[in-house]
């Protein structure tokens, strides 16, 4: 066969109910270190959950040339596991009916007494297969693997390879019962290259490393339908205090991950509130963002722990977004201590987590402690609630030494969260171990293992310590046993290997700081140092994935810009935010900010003035796209009060331009514009004809007409020149805006078909939605009802294509006003309601003040002077929508609009040149308090009001 890339497939039969757990996770660990050692092009994917109908169709679909099955085996039943992960028997010709394939070379059978299933392989078709004639231990299985896989790879014999690997396993066991059974098949002719893992594999990782739930099983098994995708996006894990929540939260996430096409996302309240850095708009904004960023991604399970830690205002923005979001994709599971409001438990799922039984209750300490000694402490279950969480501080008492007296009283006085604090200084007695703990304050609570043994060795280059990966791996060890520190693989990238990521509590952060106290200063430097010059190599190679990274990334930078290191600082946030960085391209704003403002000071600290501009727009862009507009406009605005470049500033000008537009403040929208030209002429073109762009946008809202058009004119050509269609079809589109506002619908329509086929042409799909809502409008202008519906319904049809939320909203619009067009009264009142509630919800105030405009311009069609209560009752149940007002006092308000003699005086305070004047309307007449008005009985300030649109003067003058 010619050189190919092998494709190597992974089952691992780990139910989550089983029996006799094995150590699938140490197999898979071994097969990975031995592929990696082979040196030969692989792709590695894994079967999740390996029950036998993934298996099958991971079989035809993988196409794979190696299978790798661990599990229990028999000569009558083999373990598998179902579509939840639980535990169901098959028959070993059913299993060896599945691995059957043309295309599998080597089928490696690595469980207990598989020979039975290996024969009937054998006769279906022609891999080389290694089973086992009887009992198979961990220690042999791992073994084996680690020793036969680097040979077997590299030929397409596998005798040679599988006799060293029986050598090596019975090195460590004593009895390796394996058989070879040859076939005809050949691997394909080995590539050199590196390994290619699937993300199938990672998750499949995950779920084996997880720790066993005991007691828990089943109610993890009970929540597969609703990670299957169940009506309701929300579930709630409630329970007392010490229950186990935030484990079972990460139980969750490593049984069901493999559901999601993205790894899954934790928010810690607390840890949110407690860290996002001060701000004049206050960590409940912040804490926010963040959830809010994390919630808003589709098909992803996101974990919210330790609800009941955070602010009574962020536990009430939660649960709004929960209301507002029914049909969200993604599957949030909140994990609260005590019970929530019963609001949010509505419609929601729930799992109420409590005590275990005295059976699991031991069975915990013994899986910790070991037989004898959990059996030497089985009266503590006399004495504690049976809470896992007040179980592991046991555990973690006797396993440092906590003599029985001791204990006792311990146990007596109720004492919970203390132990933890003791765990930690009893551990720290260690210097190794203290400065690990030290390390992994600097760096936070989840980071890569590299990282922070790089910050452990640069730290203790100072000390007389011999060996530092020796010391390292102690400490690690250390605090591995007494349960302070998990590790996990993560794959920060597609393809890339997965790599060893530490995770430690917020608890533990906490105490650790307050019971160790901070490092010296040179220490924290060189630790700093170190953890700077991993963050910076990643950022260089984009290793770094904002949903794992940023976090970790976000603190280093903040601990350099602490310790005066601010040319690090600044170094680390412009790789990864600067026009093309990875963290700036996520889309991942609520992530990026922490990163982005400590970079910014820091740029601004040391007279980085192109760095802090560039930063500055970052940090400012994300406060504008999570909706917090005055923040934006003070990160825009701290840019101008630097030495920033011109290009910067003008960014700056035009980025407060920017927010006034959205704040519908078009005149200080076009006056930033304006500001920006002194600094056209050092600005690159392509900025000035966004700048013009923007610009074109503001005059057309001011219904400055000639000047808009000259301003797309020339951004038009230029984008011509260039080739940018993109941005060429967005100001085209912009143009038949302003013809279609200023009557000139047969030139509009031309540019408005123009954009579409040049948005087709390109495959610029998300841009075809804009020129068919236009359209809609125009044609509805026209009284052309077929065409109305026809642009209506395809707007709605690229909108969902697009799954863009905004013009499904926009399109609903427009359905609502052409059915209201054709008379379907009923149907447009039901649009308009449903279109209004989401706009609402999803933060689209710009719709609904459009959907608003446009019934008040229903109802003034359908008034006469004599019967405003004569509007049809559909338009007057639409307007009590948008105004937000039951019916009845809106068939108040019509009444009252036809009725001005009700209006007994207005009182105007007007801004002249000279003083603030006081204009007054008594019921009858109006009058100023200025001389001009008491000489001649007039004055510029009422001439000028009069002309003034949207004024109190035309409401009194029908009562004239």
């Amino acid at each position: 066969m010619t050189g190919e890339a092998l494709r190597v497939l992974f089952a691992g039969s780990a139910p989550l109910d089983s029996d006799a757990p094995i150590a699938v996770d140490d197999e898979s660990s071994a097969l990975l270190t031995s592929i990696r050692a082979s040196g030969v092009s692989v792709s590695v994917s894994a079967v999740t959950p390996a029950s036998l109908d993934q298996i099958r169709l991971a079989v035809r679909r993988e196409k794979p040339h190696v299978i790798h099955f661990a599990g229990h085996g028999g000569p009558e039943l083999v373990e598998l596991e179902d579509h939840r992960g639980a535990r169901v028997h098959v028959t070993p010709i059913s299993l060896a009916e599945a691995f059957a394939d043309p295309d599998v070379a080597l089928l490696v059978l690595n469980g207990c007494d598989t020979e039975s299933i290996g024969r009937v392989v054998a006769d279906l078709c022609e891999a080389h297969i290694v089973c086992t004639e009887d009992y198979l231990s961990h220690e042999a299985a791992a073994r084996f693997v680690s020793s036969f896989y680097p040979l077997a790879l590299g030929t397409s014999d596998p005798r040679a390879a599988f006799d060293t690997g029986v050598s090596f396993a019975r090195q460590v066991a004593g009895h390796a019962p394996y058989h070879l059974i040859g076939g005809s098949r050949v691997l394909p002719r080995p590539v050199p290259g590196v390994i290619d893992v699937d993300r199938s594999f990672v998750a499949a990782r995950r779920r084996h490393q997880a720790p066993r739930m005991i007691g828990r099983e089943q109610q993890l098994l009970d929540l597969h339908p609703f990670m299957a995708g169940a009506s309701t996006p929300v579930a709630w894990i409630t329970g007392p205090p010490l229950v186990g929540i935030s484990s079972f939260l990460q139980a969750i996430g490593a049984q069901f991950g493999w559901l999601f096409d993205t790894p899954p996302t934790e928010v810690d309240l607390r840890y949110v509130a407690e860290h996002i850095p001060a701000s004049p708009h206050g960590d409940v904004q912040q804490t926010w963002d963040h959830v809010k960023a994390r919630i808003d991604t589709d098909a992803s399970l996101v974990l919210v722990d330790n609800f009941e830690k955070a602010p009574a205002d962020a536990q009430q923005r939660l649960l709004e977004i929960l209301r507002e979001k029914p049909d969200a994709k993604a599957r949030i599971v909140i994990g609260c201590a005590g019970p929530p409001d019963v609001r949010a438990l509505a419609g929601a799922l729930t799992v109420e987590l409590g005590a275990l039984s005295r059976e699991y209750a031991y069975a915990i300490l013994e899986q910790a402690l070991g037989s004898a000694r959990a059996e030497k402490h089985r009266w503590v279950l006399d004495h504690v609630p049976l809470l896992p969480g007040r179980l592991g501080i046991v555990v973690g008492d006797i396993e440092n030494g906590v003599g029985q007296d001791r204990l006792r009283a311990l146990l007596r006085s109720g004492d919970s969260r203390a132990g933890l604090a003791r765990q930690v200084e009893r551990v720290t007695g260690s210097k190794a171990a203290k400065r690990l703990s030290r390390c992994l304050v600097a760096a936070g609570p989840h980071m890569p293992r590299e990282a922070v043994f790089a910050a452990f060795t640069r730290s203790a280059s100072h000390t007389t310590t011999v060996d530092a990966q020796s010391s390292f791996e102690d400490a690690v060890s250390v605090l591995r046993h007494a349960r302070l520190l998990w590790v996990s693989e993560v794959q920060a990238v597609p393809g890339h290997l997965p790599e060893a990521y530490f995770s430690v509590s917020n608890d533990f952060l906490r105490v650790a700081q307050d019971r160790i106290g901070p490092a010296p200063s040179s220490e924290r430097k060189d630790s700093a140092t170190a953890l700077f010059e991993i963050a910076l190599d990643r950022a260089r190679d984009d290793t770094l994935s904002v949903t794992n990274d940023a976090r970790w990334v976000s603190k280093v930078a903040q601990l350099c810009h602490e310790l005066g290191m601010d040319g690090e600082a600044t170094e680390l946030g412009m790789a990864l935010l600067h026009k093309d960085g990875s963290f700036r391209l996520s889309g991942s704003f609520a992530e990026v900010e922490l990163l982005a403002k400590v970079s910014f000071d820091a740029a601004r600290r040391i007279g980085e003035w192109d760095a802090a501009g560039q930063l500055g727009l970052v940090l400012g862009e994300s406060y504008y796209k999570l909706g917090r507009v005055d923040a934006a406009a003070d990160a825009f605005r701290q840019i101008l009060t630097t030495q920033a470049p011109p290009g910067r500033k003008l960014q700056a000008l035009r980025a407060l331009g920017q927010v006034s537009y959205r704040r519908r403040d078009y005149a200080a929208s076009l006056d930033f514009y304006q500001a920006a030209e002194e600094h056209v002429s050092e600005a690159p073109e392509d900025t000035v004809a966004t700048l013009r762009h923007h610009r074109a946008k503001a005059y057309f809202r001011l219904h400055r007409i000639p000047e808009a058009v000259e301003d797309l004119d020339w951004v038009i050509e230029y984008r011509r020149k260039t080739n940018d269609v993109r941005s060429m079809i967005k100001a085209q589109h912009e143009m038949a805006r302003v013809w279609q506002s200023s009557g000139e619908l047969e030139e509009a329509e031309k540019i408005y078909h123009l954009v579409l086929s040049g948005a087709e042409t390109v495959g610029f799909k998300k841009f075809l939605a804009p020129p068919l809502y236009q359209l809609t409008l125009l044609e509805l202008s026209r009284a052309r009802l077929p065409q109305a519906r026809d642009y209506q319904a395809r707007c709605r049809q690229v909108a969902n294509e697009i799954e863009d939320p905004f013009w499904q909203v926009l399109a609903d619009l427009a359905g609502a006003m052409t059915a209201h067009a054709e008379g379907r009264w009923s149907d447009s009142a039901s649009l308009i309601t449903s279109t209004v509630q989401q706009a609402t919800q999803l933060g689209f105030p710009q719709v609904v003040e459009d959907a608003r405009q446009w019934v008040r311009a229903q109802v003034e069609q359908r008034r006469t002077p004599q019967s405003a209560h004569r509007a049809s009752e559909a338009i007057a149940d639409m307007l009590a929508n948008v105004e937000g007002l039951p019916a009845r006092k809106i068939a108040k308000a019509l009444r009252y609009a036809e009725e001005p003699h009700r209006i007994q005086s207005i009182i105007i305070r007007f801004d002249s040149e000279s003083a603030t004047r006081s204009v007054t309307w008594d019921g009858e007449k109006w009058s100023c308090d200025c001389d001009l008005f008491s000489q001649k009985g007039n004055c510029s300030h009422l001439v000028g009001i009069s002309f003034m649109e949207d004024t109190p003067w035309k409401w009194s003058k029908k009562t004239m």
